[in-house]
């Protein structure tokens, strides 16, 4: 099995693996914790509850439910002979310049700003970073603190990096952006600026984790913008895969793996995803290798039953087609997608 990363969502993965731990499951999985984890005190068992019983927590103005469309898109990435890559976009996108929300998904530009930020800091893995208490008290938060250390005070960055992109942490993508940037809002700030710059014109981000303050409505992106940002991520994929286990001991927590799940096969392909779920809107962001090239899958708004399914089918055609089995003659157009130029559509101007 090929290397890969299982990015889950907030609410599909994290909630449900919270529950069935024993005492004498957690007391095994805490001698095996890694030793550079700082905690206040000596853990107990205790120290698998809620990190929370310093926080006030408010009702969630993020919760709203609204008739979302659905919008898909695919493509394929073909890395030409100079490294550029040819984007094909295949036939049958749907609402591709819909705006729609962020949520989970938000973190895959969290994890490619902070990588920028580690780079012109000289900042590396191993370096430790401070776990905020404020963190800890997010709202539709209580999955991203199931399995930490009661008094938790620091862990690595590329542990929380993990926990960001894995296990879906609102937690640990919060500490990650003040780690990075000093503060929230100076990260988000770099989030804006670099849809900006690649041309991501219909996107707009609050928070480094995809709960924003108030409406749902106020962080939105595209299936067309989320093409762009996959894009780049093309560059840092082996990076990205860098990020691909459980850090903590208490994070593993007992799971079933169903060999038919469209997650399950996606996995096995190598496929690197990511989640975004809020009320009404399932949202699944896919990328899997054949060779250097690359397919991406882009669902926003769908359902959750049949987000996977869908991609699986996606990428299981894209592999077809690059492997030269299915003509690709009902392919649209391609269009160019270099590191310094990208145009998606001819109706917005590319990016110098």
């Amino acid at each position: 099995m090929r290397h890969h990363l299982w990015l889950l969502s907030a609410f599909s993965m994290a909630a449900t693996l919270a529950l069935g731990i024993t005492d004498a499951e957690a007391k095994k999985s805490f001698k095996a914790s890694p030793s550079h984890i700082a905690v206040a005190k000596k853990p107990t068992t205790e120290a698998y509850a809620f990190n929370t019983s310093h926080c006030v927590f408010m009702p969630s103005a993020v919760s709203r439910s609204w008739d979302w469309k659905n919008a898909h898109l695919t493509a394929q990435f073909i890395k030409t002979q100079n490294g550029a890559y040819r984007a094909d976009i295949m036939q049958g996108a749907t609402n591709q310049d819909e705006r729609l929300p962020l949520a989970s998904i938000a973190k895959l530009m969290t994890a490619l700003v902070a990588l920028d930020l580690m780079d012109q800091k000289n900042m590396n893995r191993q370096q430790m970073i401070a776990v905020t208490p404020d963190s800890l008290c997010l709202n539709d938060n209580h999955f991203a603190v199931v399995g930490l250390p009661a008094g938790i005070k620091e862990i690595s960055l590329g542990d929380a990096l993990t926990h960001t992109l894995k296990l879906s942490s609102n937690t640990m993508a919060t500490n990650v952006a003040i780690a990075t940037a000093g503060s929230v809002p100076a990260f988000v700030k770099l989030m804006n600026e670099k849809a900006r710059e690649w041309g991501m014109r219909n996107t707009h981000f609050i928070s480094p984790n995809g709960l924003p303050e108030g409406d749902r409505k106020s962080e939105y992106t595209t299936a067309n913008d989320m093409l762009i940002m996959a894009r780049h991520i093309l560059p840092q994929f082996e990076r990205f895969k860098t990020y691909s286990h459980a850090p903590l001991k208490p994070w593993i927590l007992p799971q079933k793996a169903d060999p038919a799940s469209g997650k399950y096969q996606l996995s096995a392909l190598g496929a690197v995803f990511k989640t975004g779920t809020i009320m009404n809107c399932s949202s699944l962001l896919t990328i899997a290798e054949v060779g250097d090239n690359k397919i991406v899958d882009i669902q926003l708004c769908g359902r959750s039953q049949t987000r996977f399914q869908n991609a699986l089918a996606a990428v299981k055609n894209g592999m077809e087609r690059l492997a030269g089995i299915v003509s690709t003659e009902a392919v649209a157009a391609p269009v160019s997608l270099t590191p310094d130029r990208i145009s998606l559509r001819q109706d917005l101007p590319s990016v110098p």
